[in-house]
């Protein structure tokens, strides 16, 4: 303390690799519009009406509005210039499954890339980009962040596309698009009240994701890291204060 003698009890996180990191949910349920598969159309979906989110972090509540002819990134931007302590981000978790004989153009985003073949050298090709994508399950499972959506059209057979576990069947001449999902981090525990179109609510805690199981082995992965690590530095920022360091 300021004088002789004096103790000051100090109390500190653990701030071990196991320890450090943050919070991590995505909608229990995808949205009516983000999240979801809209077969025979090419254009990624977007919110309809203004959408109210309630996002509780810590203890405390924070709205945010999600306006009208909003895109997933859009929604996502707007989420992360609020108030809140959460950080949320478009992702498109997708498996794919054409037939050898079909060719096809996948969009990511904006980037448009010829695909045909087998899994395996589609899945090799997606890789060679810097795309996360393995064929697992007898599909090829794409993960992509940071993009309003997927689609896929096909020529020369049929085939199906659809979210992560979905089998929505795509025919010959046709396209089919999968809009991005918003998922949410934080460094505290959060629940998100549901904007029906935007998410599912997030009603349970919200899982851990910690420093010492960063895995950057795929593009998801090192995206994931780089939230993790973030998280890290601002609960450690966090006990510099409580101490009294200044930066």
């Amino acid at each position: 303390g300021a004088n002789a003698n004096e103790i000051i009890n100090v109390s500190l996180k653990d701030v071990s690799a196991d320890k450090l990191g943050g919070k991590y949910a995505s909608g229990s349920a995808a949205g009516s519009v983000f999240g979801a598969v809209a077969a025979t159309s090419s254009v990624y979906g977007k919110s309809t009406v203004d959408q109210t989110l309630t996002i509780t972090s810590a203890g405390v509540a924070e709205t945010v509005t999600i306006d009208s002819g909003s895109s997933a990134t859009d929604a996502a931007s707007q989420i992360n210039a609020s108030d809140t302590s959460v950080f949320a981000e478009a992702v498109s978790e997708v498996d794919i499954n054409i037939g050898a004989a079909t060719s096809g153009t996948l969009t990511i985003g904006e980037h448009e890339i010829g695909v045909s073949g087998s899994n395996a050298d589609i899945a090799a090709k997606l890789s060679d980009l810097g795309y996360d994508a393995k064929v697992s399950g007898g599909v090829v499972q794409l993960n992509v962040s940071g993009v309003d959506g997927v689609s896929l059209s096909v020529a020369g057979g049929a085939g199906t596309f659809d979210v992560r576990g979905g089998t929505t069947a795509i025919a010959d001449g046709t396209t089919s698009t999968a809009t991005s999902k918003i998922e949410f981090s934080g460094n505290n525990s959060f629940t998100v009240g549901a904007g029906g179109e935007i998410t599912g609510a997030v009603t349970e805690s919200a899982a851990d994701s910690m420093v010492d199981k960063i895995d950057i082995s795929t593009q998801a992965g090192s995206q994931k890291a780089l939230s993790i690590i973030d998280s890290a530095i601002s609960s450690i920022d966090g006990q510099r204060a409580d101490v009294g360091a200044r930066h």
